[in-house]
């Protein structure tokens, strides 16, 4: 039986978009006959994610010291303290040393996969990153320890690109040092994987075609009711648009073109709009301020964070599904996009131009407004007449995106 090695910081019952794809990958392949060995911490979050991805038999975990500061205030409920305690510290190392919180692990991880992949004779390792500290701990095993190893490097956001994302601006010397633990790795891995064509191409240090390769996010139709995908729904008294997801700031600026506009024609039009996921501080602040009026007339409906099961049922129900590009990330193709497409929901787009218009350009699937361009009478339109009169073509999107059919993907192509 092919065996495969897993590591990964965040593990269920924690959650998380990213582990999301990996616990989906790993279950797939399990249930492909792979024998799947994870390598993970004992999480402090109990958010009961997933939990279900991780039954299988050939699916088997081991669990380690993170060495997270974070994990430890909370064991011994240092209290009130214990986020201040691990800010400070963050905020020392960062511009120092600091990648991610990862990057202690490798002290642990090393040593423990040498011995584990001995003992259990595995030769693939398939990682994803973020967390990148992993990406890079795992090519200096393969480079030092274990050159026979297949290793997979996956790439789901941009790592030395894409500083935003971090809490303080790196150091020089930070960032130089990022820089060659990017390319270190991708020197010393088997397999490059992006999830998107714009993230995969700014990954490319060679012409080795045969390297880098393209797997894209995707759906679990295990999620859905009966594992059935759902049907157009064209006719309606009451149009319902859904978002599910965690909503940050980057995504506020979408969100409230959107909400502008359903407010501005609100008189024409029954809809209704429901979201699904954690908001930011300050977008939950001006929901229940400058759109109060939308709340309290139930146009507008905040569900709070809840399960996937829970989710999926909201957008089974739906009429329309609504996806927030970032400006900063124009090349994301998150996983809601394709399970929107499985539960054969038209999509509202709204972001930068990136690879989801150049994916919705060639396929129809609904409407794409650019944040520069964003024409809130053209969306008032679709939303009332034009969606209906529209042949959608989500076959093209749920045949090469299902998890299982990704998973095999991986499987043939690369272990």
């Amino acid at each position: 039986m092919t065996k495969i090695l897993i590591p990964t910081l965040r593990f269920p019952p924690a959650g998380g978009v990213g582990l999301r794809r990996i616990m989906k990958i790993g279950k797939k392949l399990a249930e492909n006959g792979v024998e799947v060995h994870y390598v993970t911490t004992n999480n402090s979050e109990q958010i009961n994610s997933y939990v279900d991805d991780i039954k299988h038999p050939n699916i088997k975990i081991n669990k380690i010291p993170s060495l997270s500061l974070n994990s430890y205030l909370t064991k011994y409920k240092i209290g009130i303290f214990s986020k201040i305690i691990s800010k400070i510290i963050y905020y020392i190392t960062l511009p120092l040393f600091f990648v991610d919180y990862a990057t202690l692990w490798g002290i642990v991880l090393i040593p423990y996969t040498y011995w584990y992949i001995k003992r259990e004779n595995i030769k693939n390792i398939y990682v994803s990153g973020a967390t990148f500290s992993t990406l890079f701990h795992m090519a200096i095993l393969k480079h030092w320890l274990f050159p026979y190893v297949n290793l997979i490097c996956e790439w789901r956001d941009y790592w030395t690109d894409d500083y935003e994302r971090q809490y303080l601006p790196p150091s020089k010397l930070n960032r130089k040092f990022q820089v060659w633990m990017e390319r270190y790795t991708i020197l010393h891995c088997d397999k490059v994987i992006g999830v998107t064509p714009t993230l995969l191409s700014s990954l490319v240090k060679d012409n080795n075609t045969d390297k880098y390769k393209i797997i894209e996010n995707g759906f679990d139709k295990d999620d859905f009711y009966k594992g059935e995908s759902g049907n157009i729904i064209k006719d309606s008294s009451c149009v319902t648009v859904c978002y599910t997801g965690n909503i940050v700031d980057t995504r506020a600026e979408g969100l409230f073109l959107f909400l502008d506009a359903l407010n501005k024609y609100k008189r024409q039009n029954n809809i209704v709009f429901e979201i699904c996921g954690e908001l930011g501080y300050r977008i939950k602040k001006k929901l229940y301020t400058e759109y109060k009026d939308m709340i309290d007339s139930g146009m507008l409906i905040y569900h709070g964070l809840v399960s996937v099961r829970e989710a999926i049922g909201i957008v089974e129900k739906s009429t329309l599904a609504l996806v927030l590009v970032q400006r900063q990330h124009p090349e994301a193709l998150t996983s809601k996009f394709f399970e929107y497409c499985y539960a054969r929901k038209p999509i509202i787009a709204i972001g930068p131009k990136g690879d989801l218009q150049d994916k919705m350009n060639k396929i129809n699937l609904g409407i794409y407004c650019e944040l520069d361009s964003f024409d809130s009478e053209k969306l008032n339109k679709f939303i009332c007449e034009e969606r209906k009169n529209m042949e959608y073509q989500f076959d093209e999107i749920v045949k090469h995106n299902d998890f299982s059919y990704l998973a095999l993907k991986l499987k043939d192509e690369l272990i």
